[in-house]
C-alpha cells in the first residue's frame, strides 16, 4: 500500500502508456497515432517536472508556528496539491513556516518514523513551541491552518500590549488621599459632591447631573 502511495504518479504513467500502446497497435500503428501518443507522454512528463514537490529543510523558525509536509515527488496526490501548498505559503509568509520533506530521503524517513507518518501527503501543524496540534493525511485543510493561527496571533498581541501607568507622584498622592462620594438631594435634582482630601487641604468639586429623582 505504501509503495503504491509513494510512487502513484509513475505507476499511473506506466498504466496510461500501456493503454496507449495497446490502442495504437490495435488501430494499425499509424504514424499519426504514434505522434499523438508520444506527445501525450511528453506533456505528462512536463507537467510532472513543473508541479512535482521539492523538499525544503525541516528546520523550525524560532517564534513561528510551522507546517510540516511529508511528501514524495512521485506521489500523485502530492503533485496535485502542490499549487495549493504554494499559495498557502505565499499567503502566510511571515506568520507560518512551511517545511516539506521527501519521504524517500534519509531526513524524510527519519521524520516519518518519528511522527508516525506512512502515507503521503501528510500535513502536521506545530505551534511556536514545537508541539504538534493536529495533522491531516491526503489533503491540506487550509481553513484549519488559518483558524489555528488566530489564537496564536491574539496571544502574541496580549504579550506585546503596552502597560500604561500613571506618574509616580500620582501614586504617592493617591496613597495619602481619601476619596469621598456622597449624594445630596437639592430641590428636584441630584448633586454629587466629590471631595478629595489632600494633605494640604480639601478640594470640593460639585457636579450637577442632568436627571431628576
Amino acid at each position: 500500500m505504501q509503495y503504491f502511495n509513494h510512487y502513484s504518479a509513475p505507476i499511473l504513467a506506466a498504466v496510461l502508456l500501456a493503454g496507449g500502446l495497446s490502442l495504437v497497435l490495435r488501430r494499425g500503428g499509424k504514424m499519426r497515432q504514434w505522434l499523438v501518443l508520444g506527445g501525450a507522454m511528453v506533456a505528462l512528463g512536463a507537467a510532472w517536472g513543473m508541479f512535482r514537490p521539492v523538499a525544503t529543510p525541516a528546520t523550525a523558525v524560532a517564534g513561528l508556528p510551522w507546517l510540516l509536509e511529508v511528501q514524495s515527488p512521485y506521489c500523485l496526490g502530492c503533485v496535485a496539491i502542490k499549487p495549493a501548498v504554494d499559495r498557502l505559503e505565499r499567503e502566510l509568509q511571515g506568520r507560518l513556516a512551511l517545511r516539506r520533506v521527501d519521504i524517500q530521503s534519509a531526513e524524510g524517513r527519519q521524520l516519518a518514523s518519528q511522527y508516525g507518518s506512512e502515507l503521503t501527503p501528510t500535513f502536521i501543524f506545530f505551534d511556536s513551541s514545537g508541539q504538534e496540534q493536529w495533522r491531516s493525511v491526503g489533503r491540506l485543510d487550509v481553513a484549519r491552518v488559518r483558524t489555528s493561527l488566530q489564537p496564536l496571533a491574539k496571544g502574541a498581541g496580549n504579550r506585546h500590549r503596552a502597560v500604561i501607568r500613571p506618574p509616580a507622584r500620582w501614586d504617592s498622592c493617591l496613597q495619602r488621599s481619601m476619596l469621598e462620594l456622597r449624594d445630596v438631594q437639592l430641590g428636584g435634582g441630584l448633586l454629587c459632591t466629590c471631595s478629595a482630601l489632600w494633605p494640604r487641604g480639601a478640594i470640593v468639586s460639585p457636579v450637577r447631573l442632568g436627571f431628576s429623582m
